[in-house]
């Protein structure tokens, strides 16, 4: 837990990184993202935060190729 904070303190002090509000319109891309018969949890996870990157146009850089499934995603994979 300790160097979970230490990281996030990291994070904070550094300016290629910051916190946003959540977009007004993330709710509806989020809806769209979700209308699936996949029953995963992940899948729930993975699209709220494709919604929003998509709802505040944000670039999203993931290690997990699976988001490339969100229509209309700016996705960085990262390698």
């Amino acid at each position: 837990m300790q160097a979970a904070w230490q990281l996030y303190d990291a994070i904070l002090a550094d300016d290629r990184f910051g916190f946003v509000g959540e977009p007004a319109n993330v709710e509806g891309f989020a809806r769209r993202l979700t209308d699936k018969t996949s029953r995963s949890t992940k899948r729930w996870q993975d699209a709220w935060l494709a919604a929003l990157a998509i709802a505040g146009r944000y670039r999203l850089a993931m290690l997990d190729s699976g988001f490339r499934s969100f229509e209309g995603l700016d996705l960085t994979l990262i390698r």
